[in-house]
């Protein structure tokens, strides 16, 4: 087995001599069969491994028991290791998602959180390939297109999948060859879950019923299509930057024209991207796509597609633009106030975006006069600012002193005056130094807080769809 993971590390890159790696080990099987693996090529590749666990505070005490398990066996195999809680079940209630979406989102949050603080530039996780025909079947079952059907990549943004091409049943082996204990969550044994009736039910009755190398046939399957949507998706990438008109965090706007003399695929894909970029978590269903594609193809002025996620599809003008809709935006979200981590990541639930905070010396950069060129980006004097920073969304009245500007001006007043839609508005971030407006992100940041030539420290600030723990990392 060592063998067939080394060939998956050489074939698809994983791994580099002297890599930095951060091991999610969940207790399972699954991740003490890889962390093993790891630790048997740690001199042949010279790395640096750090495990890490969460604790997602679903099982109490024997989720406790987990951690104290992962911690006791990487200082027993001479390992640094950092534990975590995360009071998952408590987000879950506050922002009414699936137990397993946040449970998902706060872990990988908590990988590269980890993996920041130690320097390290890859996460590595246990997934192999029974999880791969799990999520190929789910992603069928969901009436997924091509991105569902690949499956989950071996290296994606700095996350690896070194065991994704070894089955279940050998991980087990491997596992009873090298005298290896681990833990057995007995949820995994529930058929409440969707993943698990997947699993314990679906493949097995397949595989006699049908075809007995179903999961083998399923992740050769995901392999083809994983090659077929990556040269697809380079096509929608070279599209979307000849049709798209304007893109920022609240507002995507196409140009219909361009837009319909596109092949149908490319229509599609374009579509899902425009919606995927505002709220980056979510998955535009196939009749959503073509109630938008048929709603531009009309080309009737005026008409509105409402999707999940409250976003807005609306053609006018000659455009097809999607927006937040900002009618049944919840009051009690508009009025939430996060405080940022610095340096750090943060991620805000009611926009779905993540702000990420460093401090950096002054020396480090070069044209202090171009600081305020970036949309995405903010450079503010790091000792003028009162901490700790909060961000919120803008409050009637709201007032702050524009970069380049001697007096204050009205929030509402200065985003009139450079024309941005209602719509967008109330879901701009607005980060707060005390009481004071810092920054308008996506705009402007306050001229008290700026960079000048007697600042010493630079708090950076950046703000990004995906989590910038890792900003190339979109899991």
């Amino acid at each position: 087995m060592l063998q067939k993971v080394r060939e998956t590390i050489n074939e698809n890159g994983l791994i580099t001599k002297r890599d930095n790696i951060v091991v999610g080990v969940s207790g399972g099987p699954d991740s003490i069969c890889l962390l093993h693996v790891l630790k048997s090529f740690q001199k042949e590749y010279e790395l640096t491994l750090h495990v890490a666990h969460l604790n997602h505070m679903f099982r109490g005490a024997e989720a406790e028991k987990d951690a104290e398990f992962v911690y006791s066996l990487a200082r027993e195999w001479g390992l640094p290791v950092t534990v975590r809680k995360a009071d998952v079940p408590d987000m879950v209630k506050k922002e009414r998602r699936s137990p397993q979406e946040v449970a998902r989102r706060e872990r990988y949050r908590f990988l590269w959180k980890v993996a920041r603080s130690i320097g390290a530039r890859k996460v590595a996780v246990g997934h192999h390939a029974d999880d791969q025909a799990e999520t190929v079947l789910m992603n069928f079952l969901r009436g997924s297109g091509l991105d569902g059907l690949k499956g989950m990549l071996p290296m994606q943004d700095g996350l690896i999948r070194p065991l994704l091409n070894i089955s279940r049943e050998d991980i087990e082996v491997y596992c009873s060859e090298n005298k290896l204990t681990y833990r057995e969550d007995a949820s995994n044994k529930k058929t409440v879950y969707q993943r698990n009736k997947i699993r314990l039910q679906l493949i097995p009755l397949l595989e006699k019923e049908y075809n007995p190398g179903l999961r083998k046939n399923i992740c050769k399957m995901a392999n083809i299509l994983k090659d077929e949507e990556a040269y697809l998706d380079k096509q929608t990438s070279l599209v979307w930057e000849k049709i798209v008109r304007e893109n920022s965090t609240h507002n995507v706007l196409l140009g219909v024209k361009k837009f319909l003399s596109l092949p149908l695929s490319l229509q599609r894909r374009l579509l899902r991207r425009a919606y995927a970029s505002l709220t980056a978590h979510d998955s535009l269903s196939y009749d959503h796509v073509e109630k938008v594609r048929l709603m531009a193809q009309s080309q009737k002025p005026y008409q509105k597609v409402h999707l999940p996620g409250k976003v807005v599809a609306i053609c006018e003008r000659g455009s097809l633009r999607f927006f937040l809709n900002v009618d049944n935006y919840s009051k009690s979200q508009s009025t939430q106030s996060i405080k940022l981590d610095i340096p750090g990541c943060t991620y805000v639930p009611f926009l779905k975006l993540f702000l990420k905070t460093e401090i950096i010396d002054i020396d480090h950069i070069k044209e202090i006069n171009d600081l305020s060129k970036y949309k995405e980006k903010a450079y503010l004097d790091y000792h003028s600012l009162k901490l700790p920073l909060t961000v919120r969304t803008r409050h009637p009245g709201d007032r702050f002193q524009p970069l380049g500007l001697k007096g204050t001006k009205k929030i509402k007043d200065f985003l009139i005056d450079l024309k941005v839609p209602r719509e967008e508005r109330n879901r701009i971030p607005l980060v707060i130094s005390g009481d004071e407006i810092a920054w308008l992100a996506g705009y402007r940041i306050s001229h008290r807080f700026r960079v000048t030539s007697e600042t010493k420290k630079v708090l950076v600030l950046t703000m990004s769809k995906y989590s910038p723990e890792n900003l190339n990392h979109k899991s």
